[in-house]
């Protein structure tokens, strides 16, 4: 993900070169050390987490929502997942913020993490 940074806070991120020259940053750079953390939120926010938007910006009724960093992972019935990661699409692109993948919608029901595997089927 890569996320803008408000015009209203990037004199926050501005800084001053070898050279003199003044640079200011309008993308959330990865190697700040705030970067994570506000990453997640960011991440947390746009696929609707209940734990940190409010009740009406929440994802899909029916739909649990995981989130590490920089992913998302929806569960429950398929149509309300399909539903509710294209809201996340949605909210991504309605403040900037870009995804890796170009098809970010993937419904998957196996995945294999540290070598253990997940079946949901």
């Amino acid at each position: 993900y890569q996320f803008s940074i408000p015009p209203s806070a990037r004199q926050l991120f501005t800084f001053v070169d070898e050279a003199g020259r003044m640079w200011r940053m309008t993308r959330l750079p990865m190697g700040l050390a705030p970067s994570v953390e506000l990453c997640h939120i960011h991440v947390s926010a746009l696929a609707g987490d209940p734990a940190v938007v409010r009740p009406e910006y929440a994802a899909t009724p029916g739909v649990r929502v995981h989130t590490w960093i920089d992913n998302i992972r929806h569960t429950g019935n398929e149509d309300a997942v399909r539903a509710s990661m294209l809201e996340t699409d949605r909210k991504a692109a309605a403040v900037g913020a870009t995804f890796k993948a170009a098809d970010s919608v993937d419904l998957a029901t196996a995945s294999t993490y540290c070598g253990v595997s997940y079946d949901h089927e």
